[in-house]
Formats: structure tokens, C-alpha cells, sequence
């Protein structure tokens, strides 16, 4: 309950506040997500609630393209927090993750380069976790970026390291439309699991600057499986300070008959 009248107030206040030119300096989103885990002898039903927020130090220009881009296309800097709950329940019983994350990411507009870490408590019935993640990278061109990511994680006594390579550029077409392609590729060395290679791309096309929709694909591969995983999403700013973003994502492990569905519906309101 405390969720919803939070959304509702931020909705209500960015309503009655008129609406300036081009610059925003915070935005606040929540969402809720619900999905499956089909295992190969019983199901497992999960259910994900997220609020956070994000301030632009320097406020975030949101003229230069699509709105959903707005904070990639401006260089902005910004600091972040975040909490998300996720329920697993199984024949009636439940089992929650609570995750605080916070971090910033600096952007020297002038050069291009750009630097960021990120840092992530899990908090769950068994084992709690602790997640340190630190990027680095440049814009390549006016709005194209080229960034690698060490991300550190702990689990009890288990450890992952992961290490990530992504591009991203958004070209911009006839008109208001604009086009964002994204591509990366991961490594993961982890004492849980077999070291695992992982390579992905993504497209968003946009009609305008307020809807647009794609797609993304990723193959993550090991010794022991092989995980396919599909995207859909989409983006809709009704009005310049209020936005809709919905996903659906599916994951296959036909090795160990293992698929996962997780639809996403998150809100934002920027001011």
C-alpha cells in the first residue's frame, strides 16, 4: 500500500506542476513484475515490486531525442538508489529477496569519458549478498558509447566475478524516429556454477520521441548448458515528465528443463 500512494502522490505532483522546457533533475520510478520459473518437476511463481529514484547533478537535457533516451543522449551525471522485493513461492511457501542498491555514474561531457560504481545488498532468508559493480568507458562518437564492467559479487562463501563488454549507439532518422542498437559480451567465473560465456544484442526503434518498442536476444553458454533468452519491450511518455515502460522476457535451459517468463510494467516521473 505504502508503494502505490507513493506513485500516486509523484504522479499527482508532476501533474499540477507545469511542465518546463527540456530539463529535468530527478526521476522517481516504481514498477511491479510477475512471472514463472517452469522447473522440470514442480513450478515456482515470482512476483517483483521496485521504487527508486535517480538525481541528475547537473539536470538532464530531454530535447535531444526520444525521452527514454534522454539521460544517454545528454551525457548526464547522475546518483541512484533503488529497492526492489522478490517473492518465490512454491507448493505455499514463500521466499523473499530484498535488494538496496545505490551508486553514480560521472560523465565528462566534453571528453566523452565516463565512470561509475554501483554497489548492491541482498538481503533474503538464507544467505545474504553483497554486490560491488564498477564501469568505465567513453562516447565513441555524439551518441555512441563503448563501456567494460567488473561486477564482484558474494553469496555466503560463494563468489562470482563477471566482466562485460557493451556498445550502444542511437542514430537518429526522418523526423522525430530514432533507432538504438545495443550489443555486449560477458564472461562469468563463479564457484556456483560453470564458467559461462555470454553474448547478446537489442533494438529499439522509435516512432517519436515519446513510443517506442523492440526486441533483444542473448545466448549464455557453459560447459554444462546453454540459456536462450528473448525480449520484448516497450516505452510510452504521454506527457514529457511521465513515462510507461513494459517488458516481457522468456529464458530457455532445454539441458536442465528449465524456462522462466517475467512480465514488467514500471511508471516514471521526472520533475
Amino acid at each position: 500500500m505504502m508503494r502505490r500512494e507513493l506513485l500516486v502522490s509523484a504522479v499527482a505532483l508532476a501533474c499540477a506542476a507545469p511542465v518546463m522546457a527540456d530539463k529535468y533533475s530527478v526521476e522517481v520510478n516504481a514498477g511491479y513484475g510477475t512471472g514463472e520459473i517452469d522447473l522440470d518437476a514442480f513450478d515456482v511463481d515470482l512476483t517483483v515490486w521496485n521504487l527508486g529514484g535517480s538525481y541528475y547533478v547537473w539536470g538532464a537535457d530531454d530535447s535531444k531525442g526520444p525521452l527514454a533516451e534522454a539521460a544517454f543522449l545528454d551525457r548526464s551525471t547522475t546518483v541512484f538508489a533503488n529497492y526492489t522485493n522478490t517473492e518465490f513461492e512454491a507448493f505455499g511457501n514463500d521466499f523473499d529477496i530484498d535488494s538496496y542498491n545505490v551508486g553514480g555514474l560521472l560523465i565528462d561531457k566534453e571528453s566523452g569519458w565516463f565512470g561509475g560504481i554501483a554497489y548492491t545488498k541482498d538481503d533474503s532468508d538464507g544467505d545474504d549478498g553483497d554486490t560491488w559493480e564498477l564501469t568505465g568507458g567513453k562516447y565513441l562518437a555524439q551518441y555512441t558509447t563503448l563501456s567494460a564492467t567488473y561486477t564482484s559479487s558474494e553469496v555466503g562463501s560463494d563468489d562470482t566475478d563477471d566482466f562485460n563488454v557493451d556498445v550502444k549507439h542511437v542514430a537518429q532518422l526522418a523526423g522525430a524516429s530514432a533507432l538504438a542498437i545495443t550489443g555486449g559480451i560477458g564472461y562469468s567465473d563463479s564457484d556456483v556454477v560453470d564458467d559461462t560465456t555470454t553474448v547478446g544484442v537489442g533494438v529499439t526503434y522509435y516512432l517519436d520521441s515519446r513510443i517506442g518498442f523492440g526486441a533483444g536476444t542473448s545466448l549464455a553458454s557453459s560447459d554444462d548448458s546453454d540459456v536462450v533468452s528473448f525480449e520484448l519491450h516497450g516505452s510510452w511518455f504521454p506527457v514529457s515528465n511521465i513515462g510507461l515502460y513494459a517488458s516481457y522476457a522468456i529464458s530457455e535451459d532445454d539441458d536442465n528443463d528449465v524456462d522462466t517468463d517475467l512480465f514488467l510494467l514500471q511508471g516514471v516521473v521526472r520533475f
